[in-house]
């Protein structure tokens, strides 16, 4: 799990130094990184020393570190909690079932079946290069970031995208360049342009 937890803090603070040192954002959004990752970091010691007690030491002394985590969650189903991310509920818990995804901001965007081109793929195929926005209904493409609607940009042959990503028609999720959902806004808006645009000023410390 070390070895996962430095790829993923690489992950974090990659796009965060681009897009400072590019003038997109304001420095504080390097604060962010450890907010984000040192949380992570925290569950990845507490659960590893759960492991050596449970497999090497059994007379080793847990007293006041945390319960371990399922390594599925600790890899691919926890929460970053940041001015980097505009989260839209109260749930304390550092991770979920990626199994069954909620689509929250915070949280990796939901794999989901897709077919785009005539080729089978995944949504998580459409990230990592730059901020998107992918929309379950039309009125996003006016914002200043990509957006991909459902049913024209990709097809989602399960009928699970919506579900999944937490939109009701006409909603739209806002994906950062890490995967990582940063906002969404579950139905639509008066004016997408705008509503992003302010959106990212808070994100971007800009």
């Amino acid at each position: 799990m070390g070895g996962n937890t430095a790829v993923g803090d690489g992950h974090d603070i990659a796009w965060k130094l681009a897009t400072v040192v590019r003038g997109e954002a304001g420095p504080e959004l390097l604060d962010t990184y450890e907010a984000e990752r040192r949380p992570v970091a925290q569950i990845v010691v507490d659960t590893s020393l759960h492991n050596a007690k449970q497999r090497m030491f059994p007379d080793l002394d847990l007293t006041g570190v945390g319960a371990p985590v399922d390594p599925i969650e600790i890899a691919l189903g926890f929460r970053y909690r940041s001015t980097a991310v505009l989260a839209d509920d109260e749930d304390p818990r550092p991770t979920e079932n990626p199994n069954e995804p909620s689509g929250r901001p915070g949280f990796r965007a939901p794999h989901v079946p897709i077919v785009t081109g005539g080729t089978a793929r995944s949504t998580v195929d459409l990230l990592g290069r730059g901020w998107l926005l992918l929309a379950n209904g039309p009125g996003w493409r006016q914002a200043e970031v990509p957006a991909l609607e459902a049913g024209v940009d990709f097809r989602d042959p399960h009928d699970v995208f919506a579900a999944r990503y937490g939109l009701r028609p006409g909603g739209a999720s806002l994906i950062r360049p890490d995967g990582i959902v940063a906002w969404r806004s579950p139905g639509p808006v008066a004016d997408a342009a705008t509503t992003v645009s302010g959106v990212l000023d808070q994100l971007l410390h800009r």
